[in-house]
């Protein structure tokens, strides 16, 4: 499958939103919100937002972040 310009992709894992105090639905939820609200932006930016929003800074697991933007094309 091939993702269309513009497409943003996030994989991450379970360390993200497996944190104690946080349903899980509920940590995936905030990732969607995230991802809707920064799309845009520098994608380390995003990156750090999302880990320290949903983990903090203090998160119980190690978390990996990997995002891929499929650029428009001219």
């Amino acid at each position: 499958m091939a993702l269309p310009p513009g497409s943003l992709l996030l994989l991450y894992t379970d360390g993200l939103v497996e944190q104690g105090q946080h349903d899980i639905e509920q940590a995936i939820h905030q990732v969607m919100e995230q991802l809707t609200a920064l799309h845009r932006g520098p994608l380390s930016a995003l990156l750090t937002r999302i880990a320290d929003g949903i983990a903090g800074p203090d998160a119980d697991d190690d978390i990996a972040l990997l995002a891929l933007r499929v650029p428009h094309t001219a």
